[in-house]
């Protein structure tokens, strides 16, 4: 039995001093500093919230130098920031080619000062978890986790029993719970805020609240649904004012899909959509028609 716990530890520790190679220490803030994991040549991904400057970052990498960095965007909500540190090398994290489950060992990785990386342990409770963080976003898959998030571990990675990167955690993202985004959730945002610098997203210029749809609108419009979007306001000039929805309309579905709520219509207008005709279903009166809009960009 000792040999086996031997074996263990030591596989444990040479997966923490593997991390060394692609874990950064971020120097961001004025206390503490944190974590960031090396996403790409050149380019770090960390928590938001650790780095509280635009300019005088540096990011120390496997060999303790430190590197200046600028920070090449920012979500907020999501709390994650892009750092790019030229010279930083070429240590990418290896990504988890295996997915992750409920119940797999993980360790969590924190560098925030020189030495070695500290480690924090635990089994994955759910590694499949939707988290929605306001204006009807929803990140999606995260793991909630067992391990500890000690200070200044923000910004690290999530290894599984083999070394590899299941994504970046977060302190800040849910109270009292260890939240790691996943790579796959990571991808789309890293590739926004590299290049341009925030997430983008989309805007049709009205002002809306959730309704009950009356049985006979139901009937009438061949609808499938109960609740639908009444609109309240429309700004001027906007999308849904040039494409001709007028106050008290009904919309049910945008581009598409299915609305019964302001987070649903958010969640529907990605940054993708930003300068596409897409329609949008209201029902007017007893009937329902489409109405085509020029999707705009969110302020």
């Amino acid at each position: 039995m000792s040999d086996a716990l031997v074996a263990l530890s030591d596989a444990i520790a040479d997966v923490v001093e593997r991390s060394s190679a692609f874990t950064v220490t971020v120097l961001g803030r004025r206390r503490l500093p944190a974590t960031g994991v090396i996403w790409d040549a050149d380019l770090v991904v960390t928590a938001n919230h650790v780095v509280e400057q635009d300019d005088g970052v540096l990011v120390e990498g496997p060999d303790g130098e430190p590197i200046a960095a600028t920070v090449a965007g920012r979500d907020p909500a999501g709390d994650i920031a892009v750092l790019r540190a030229p010279g930083l090398g070429r240590s990418v994290a290896p990504r988890s080619s295996v997915e992750a489950r409920a119940g797999d060992f993980v360790l969590a990785i924190g560098k925030a000062g020189q030495g070695q990386p500290r480690v924090s342990s635990g089994l994955i409770n759910t590694a499949d978890a939707g988290l929605r963080i306001g204006r009807g976003r929803v990140i999606e898959p995260v793991i909630q986790s067992e391990v500890v998030m000690l200070p200044g571990f923000s910004g690290g990675p999530l290894l599984n029993s083999r070394g590899e990167v299941l994504g970046v955690s977060s302190s800040h993202l849910a109270r009292g719970a260890s939240i790691t985004l996943t790579n796959a959730a990571l991808d789309p945002i890293v590739a926004a805020l590299s290049t341009d610098g925030k997430l983008r997203s989309g805007y049709v210029g009205i002002g809306a609240r959730a309704v009950g749809l009356a049985e006979q609108q139901i009937r009438e419009a061949g609808l499938k649904q109960e609740v639908a979007l009444v609109v309240l306001s429309i700004d001027e000039g906007g999308p849904a004012h040039t494409g001709g929805m007028l106050i008290g309309d009904l919309i049910v579905a945008v581009n598409g899909q299915a609305v019964g709520s302001v987070d649903d219509l958010m969640a529907h207008l990605p940054g993708e959509l930003i300068g596409a005709s897409i329609p949008i279903m209201v029902v007017r009166g007893a009937s329902s028609q489409e109405i085509r809009v020029i999707v705009g960009e969110r302020d």
